[in-house]
């Protein structure tokens, strides 16, 4: 069924003065500021993780490599002689020799 059009229209109006303005806008602003915080994070926090697990994965790997061509006898051959006489031991150590991505300053 059709509706009734109706007889009168009541408007009502809420005018606001300066004060009410500037508290608006500070809210206004502070709900801004909001959102892009929560914008930084939703895309700071997947983004570190991902990178924490690839630094994990390569660190791992490059541990596994660097152990499998490991050669005992030379790690503690090389232990041995740089511990017994650090003067004129090999600067190879067992640490560089795990490690050989890490460069110690001689």
């Amino acid at each position: 069924m059709p509706r009734k059009p109706v007889q009168n229209v009541t408007e009502h109006r809420i005018t606001l003065g300066e004060y009410e303005r500037s508290r608006l806008n500070d809210f206004m602003k502070a709900k801004t500021q909001l959102q892009t915080a929560q914008a930084i994070q939703a895309i700071a926090v997947p983004t570190a993780c991902a990178l924490g697990a690839g630094a994990l994965g390569f660190g791992l790997y490059s541990i596994a490599k660097s152990l499998m061509d490991l050669d005992p006898t030379e790690a503690i051959r090389s232990w041995v002689d740089y511990y017994a006489n650090p003067e004129k031991g090999d600067k190879r150590t067992v640490i560089s020799i795990l490690f050989p991505w890490l460069h110690f300053p001689s």
